[in-house]
């Protein structure tokens, strides 16, 4: 398969709110977002690149959308060609090797759609002045750490902190004030049209 944006935009959501897996032979891959809108613009990219469209349904328990398929054909790409671990991935998965070699504009595609899934943009208030912030938080060290060196190769100023207690290991990236902020909006940026009106404003 052709590795392009979409793909790596794919692959990067996947891995950060989705998941591959493979039981009694079902194999599924499938995405979770809360927006309607979004979870059916990445049903229609995900039509675009595997020549099939997802299904969507609305999990009430979770209060959050679902796009699912059932295709081996599909799970192997994502697990083969993607690099994207099967079942269990969120403190084994890693950016793909393939990520790591391609050039700037498709590690910029997966890390937008890592930022889609797991991305976050908050306002900061203090006496002095309103601020804004990215932040970016993962339940895995070293793919944080990788993500981290890819924003520096961007050119994108972050703060990366990792936490490690008993029972938990984490890692956080901060992106912190307007011209950082603006950094990564005109490098990577957001499809979450939600996330991507609220950096705007805040700008």
């Amino acid at each position: 398969m052709q590795l392009n944006q979409d793909v790596a935009y794919l692959t990067g959501f996947v891995i950060g709110d989705g998941n591959v897996s493979s039981k009694s032979g079902n194999y599924l891959v499938r995405a979770v977002e809360e927006n309607e809108i979004f979870i059916n613009s990445f049903a229609e990219l995900f039509e675009k690149v595997f020549n099939r469209k997802p299904k969507v349904y609305f999990d009430r328990y979770n209060n959050s959308y679902v796009a699912w398929i059932h295709s081996k054909q599909i799970w192997e790409h994502f697990v083969n060609d993607l690099e994207v671990p099967s079942g269990d991935k969120s403190t084994t998965v890693k950016v793909p090797n393939w990520i790591k070699i391609c050039d700037e504009s498709i590690k910029a595609a997966f890390l937008r759609g890592l930022f889609d899934a797991e991305g976050s943009v908050i306002p900061i208030k203090n006496k002095s002045k309103n601020n804004v912030q990215i932040s970016f938080k993962v339940n895995n060290q070293v793919l944080g750490s990788e993500v981290f060196e890819i924003l520096k190769k961007l050119g994108i100023d972050a703060r990366l902190y990792l936490y490690e207690y008993p029972r938990e290991k984490f890692s956080m990236i901060h992106i912190n004030g307007r011209e950082r902020c603006k950094q990564f909006l005109e490098k990577v940026g957001f499809n979450h049209q939600i996330k991507k009106q609220k950096l705007i404003q805040l700008l």
